[in-house]
């Protein structure tokens, strides 16, 4: 079997300017690679080199604009991720990865009202926590912000 041999090219700037227009354009690395005739390896490590990013599912600046001003409408994260075409969990990573809190569930008037009554009765947390259909964490985390305490109960 015969060996290629393995030339090595550099980059000219024309390359890199084709590169990062290429990039920008979103095109798949394997595509840049054919039409720039070099390997997909070597338009890889020249794009990271370089600092651009060959994923095509990466969020844009606008993508994230988005996401904040629907986590701010209070929109639930289903629809917030089909909203950005993407997955559910994608988009609750991205939120938590630029410091935003979606709140799967508020605590509604009935729950903080249940919440006081079992407190005052001195019931333990994990029991408050499963009548509520709640975390125990997320019902312990509650609590003092109603002045309520439940550090001493099981």
């Amino acid at each position: 079997m015969a060996q290629r041999s393995a030339s090595r090219r550099g980059w000219s700037n024309d390359d890199v300017a084709v590169l990062k227009q290429l990039v920008r354009r979103q095109m798949p690395a394997q595509k840049i690679a054919r039409s720039m005739q070099r390997s997909e390896g070597a338009v890889r490590q020249k794009a990271r080199a370089l600092r651009l990013s060959l994923n095509l599912n990466a969020w844009s600046k606008g993508d994230v604009r988005t996401l904040k001003k629907l986590v701010r409408q209070k929109m639930p994260l289903a629809k917030i991720a089909a909203t950005l075409k993407r997955s559910a969990a994608g988009a609750r990573q991205k939120a938590y990865s630029v410091g935003l809190l979606l709140n799967p569930r508020a605590w509604s008037n009935q729950d903080v009202a249940t919440l006081r009554k079992l407190a005052r009765q001195k019931t333990p947390a994990m029991e408050i926590a499963r009548s509520l259909n709640r975390p125990e964490q997320a019902t312990r985390q509650k609590a003092p912000a109603l002045g309520l305490s439940l550090n001493s109960r099981a």
